[in-house]
């Protein structure tokens, strides 16, 4: 008892432990931890039409943004083909070693088709963090227009999405 107690005490000051709302940003080398909201005119929805939620998850290398809520999707098969299973989209973004105004890293899903895994990834920058607002440039993943050998579609247009923690 005495232990769960102490163990208890010590967590309430200490840094690996998250205790309330992460600070505000003043650039994007701080805690991104919490959940983002995706808004703005270019923002992505889930299948339900509700706005994309991401979860920043620290890890050993740095940043995981993952959906909140499920955004993949089994889409039909057309004519001939396989039904495509589409993965949750995520996003990985290492950390600074300073202040700095950005970060660069990437966006990437998971297409299966007819028994073939492919992994695609573009590029994704996080930049303009100020308080609880940041702005993230993608370009979402597109499926591959050959599964068998991976060969991928040209990249989607970049678009940038407001994130509000």
């Amino acid at each position: 008892m005495a232990a769960a107690i102490a163990l208890a005490a010590g967590c309430t000051g200490c840094a690996g432990c998250e205790t309330g709302a992460p600070p505000p940003l003043t650039d994007c080398s701080g805690g991104l931890h919490g959940v983002w909201t995706v808004a703005g005119p270019d923002s992505a929805a889930t299948g339900s039409g509700e706005p994309l939620r991401l979860h920043a998850i620290a890890t050993r290398t740095g940043w995981e943004l993952l959906p909140v809520v499920d955004d993949g999707r089994v889409e039909p098969p057309s004519a001939g083909e396989a039904a495509r299973v589409v993965a949750p989209g995520a996003l990985a973004l290492p950390y600074a070693t300073g202040p700095t105004d950005a970060l660069d890293g990437e966006y990437a899903r998971r297409f299966e088709q007819a028994g073939a895994i492919c992994v695609v990834t573009t590029p994704a920058r996080l930049h303009t963090c100020r308080g609880d607002t940041a702005r993230l440039d993608v370009s979402p993943p597109r499926p591959p227009v050959d599964p068998a050998d991976c060969a991928t579609a040209p990249t989607a247009p970049t678009v940038t999405w407001t994130l509000r923690r």
